[in-house]
C-alpha cells in the first residue's frame, strides 16, 4: 500500500467517514499550484466544518505531512464533481 493510501485511510478514519476525500489528478483538477502532489480533494464539506477538519487532524500532522488540502462545499461537488461518485460516502472516486 503506498504513502498516500495511508494518509487517505487515516484521514478517513480519523473523521469517521464523512466526507468524500481523493488525491487531485490531472484530468478533474485544473491549473498548476504549488502542493499538487500531495492535495488531497475533500468534498461536501461545508464552509462551516472546514476549522473542525483540520482540527482533528492536528495530532495527526506529523503522518499527513506534506499535505494541502482542496474543500468543496456540498453544493460546489454537487455542481462540478458529481460525475465522479456514486451515491457512497467516504474515500471514493476514480483510481489512477
Amino acid at each position: 500500500m503506498s504513502n498516500k493510501n495511508k494518509v487517505l485511510e487515516l484521514i478517513e478514519k480519523i473523521t469517521h467517514g464523512k466526507y468524500r476525500l481523493r488525491w487531485v489528478d490531472h484530468e478533474t483538477t485544473l491549473g498548476d499550484f504549488d502542493g499538487r502532489d500531495f492535495a488531497l480533494d475533500v468534498f461536501d464539506i461545508p464552509c462551516a466544518e472546514e476549522l473542525e477538519f483540520l482540527r482533528c487532524l492536528r495530532p495527526y500532522r506529523k503522518e499527513i505531512k506534506p499535505c494541502v488540502f482542496i474543500f468543496h462545499t456540498p453544493e460546489a461537488t454537487q455542481k462540478h464533481y458529481r460525475h465522479l461518485f456514486d451515491s457512497t460516502k467516504g474515500a471514493q472516486g476514480p483510481t489512477s
